[in-house]
């Protein structure tokens, strides 16, 4: 059969392959094989593979694959591996027994069986393109995940220090109830536990549950009901008057604020506990020195 309207360096081998407008360069092996409009430098190997309109550095082996409108310098590798319009700079390859036509640019395979053990992950390098395995991901047939190690059964295990960029670690079980944010990141670098109370059953240490409050107060030089009274010496007596029934051993951290206290800014922060003493059961003072301490910003706990 001869090869209608062929340019040079074109190559052709079986009944019908390269028939009409092989480019330049072409190779068409097989029946049919890029039996029509063929592209520059492209191949086609297999019966009917690269059939018609096959683009410019295309390549197509197997039977059917990329049998028609196959897009410039994709490649298709199986029976039926993008037969039908594959995208440009697509890459298929089709070891199922039904067609497999992708919609987009991109590496499409075809079957890939599920594996019962625990596989490493396949990264891709943008920079020089290399695929390559990685071992210190790991991840089982059930979904979990090992870092550095073989996943257990948790869903995530990790070996060695954990960093994470953000304020909140968040824990919730419905079974356990509604949870909240176990550990957070506060302004001033403050870490705090079971912020704002949220898990209100309390903060359970070894065997001991201890129910921790923590409560926020400005202290002013004119105090309100139920505020704090800061007195005007060196050192200063804060007093807050609250509607707990204190413990005996109360610890409390302090921030210097500018006023007002409807939108302080933060001036100075001490990172350290001072001492409080207990008036009565709904009374504690707070004593410390501080010559900026205008406005006072009390974190304590109570324990019980």
């Amino acid at each position: 059969m001869s090869n209608l309207a062929s340019t040079s360096f074109a190559v052709k081998s079986g009944l019908q392959s390269g028939f009409f407008g092989q480019g330049t360069g072409a190779i068409a092996i097989g029946f049919g094989a890029g039996a029509t409009g063929q592209g520059t430098f492209a191949v086609a190997a297999g019966p009917l593979a690269g059939f018609a309109t096959q683009g410019t550095g295309a390549v197509a082996l197997g039977y059917r694959a990329g049998y028609t409108g196959q897009g410039q310098y994709s490649v298709a590798i199986g029976p039926n591996a993008g037969s039908s319009n594959l995208p440009r700079n697509a890459v298929v390859i089709n070891a199922a027994s039904t067609e497999l036509n992708p919609a987009a640019s991109g590496l499409y395979i075809s079957p890939i069986n599920n594996q019962s053990t625990a596989m490493s992950l396949i990264g891709w390098d943008a920079s020089t393109k290399q695929v390559q395995s990685s071992t210190g991901l790991l991840i089982s047939a059930n979904g979990n995940v090992g870092l550095g190690t073989a996943p257990e059964s948790y869903i995530l295990t990790a070996n060695g220090s954990v960093k994470m960029y953000g304020s909140d670690f968040i824990m919730t079980a419905s079974s356990r109830g509604v949870g909240g944010r176990a550990l957070v990141h506060e302004a001033g670098n403050a870490l705090v536990i079971n912020y704002d109370g949220d898990f209100t059953g309390g903060v359970r240490v070894d065997s001991t549950i201890y129910n921790i409050t923590q409560r926020f107060y400005y202290a002013s030089a004119t105090p309100s009901v139920n505020s704090p009274t800061l007195a005007t010496s060196s050192t200063y007596f804060v007093n807050i008057l609250t509607d707990d029934t204190f413990a005996t051993n109360i610890r409390a951290s302090y921030i210097i604020y500018l006023p007002p206290a409807s939108n302080p800014v933060i001036l100075n922060l001490n990172a350290s506990y001072v001492s409080a003493s207990v008036v009565n059961s709904r009374q504690v003072n707070f004593v410390f020195s501080d010559p900026n301490a205008t406005w006072v910003k009390i974190n304590y706990l109570k324990i019980t």
